[in-house]
């Protein structure tokens, strides 16, 4: 498998980090990983893919032309069978995302993780690692200058996995 790299400076004038999470998750639901970290210190319910045009009608289980939140995708990941592990601050900000995560991922394989001096921000599948300055809300996608960087690389993504269930628990607790 070739590796990939990508850098990715992002502001409120280049958003090219929106299109590359809205990528990374839409290769997700044609091929979901088994495993999926998401790690950041403030997460919101943004919306991550736009379906406005019903380009991804055939992989979402409710189609319509709208933007899907990151909890409608991430539960949508869960029911084809991901482990989803969330590691965020034990902060209010982050209070709506996981209720809304863990109420659509009931009866699917979900952990959350709160971490008071967190501040990494990555989030990792089977073969992609996205990571960066960047927390996954509004204002990191949308309006903050950020430095992101892309890799596509099967032995990268594993030691993220493995370095992170070390860290905060093992993918089967």
């Amino acid at each position: 498998m070739t590796r990939l790299v990508r850098s990715i400076r992002s502001s409120r004038h280049n958003t090219s980090v929106v299109g590359l999470v809205e990528a990374v998750l839409v290769s997700e639901l044609i091929q979901a990983s088994e495993e999926i970290w998401l790690v950041s210190p403030w997460i919101s319910d943004i919306g991550v893919v736009d379906n406005g045009a019903h380009a991804f009608d055939d992989l979402l289980s409710d189609p319509s032309g709208r933007r899907y939140r990151l909890s409608d995708i991430l539960a949508a990941l869960a029911s084809r069978g991901s482990r989803l592990r969330i590691v965020t601050r034990n902060d209010e900000h982050n209070d709506t995302f996981v209720s809304q995560v863990e109420r659509g991922c009931q009866g699917f394989d979900l952990r959350v993780v709160r971490h008071d001096d967190l501040h990494e921000k990555t989030m990792c599948g089977e073969d992609w690692v996205i990571s960066g300055s960047m927390n996954f809300t509004y204002n990191g996608l949308l309006k903050n200058d950020e430095a992101t960087s892309f890799t596509w690389d099967v032995p990268t993504a594993a030691s993220a996995r493995l370095e992170f269930r070390e860290r905060w628990g093992a993918a089967s607790d």
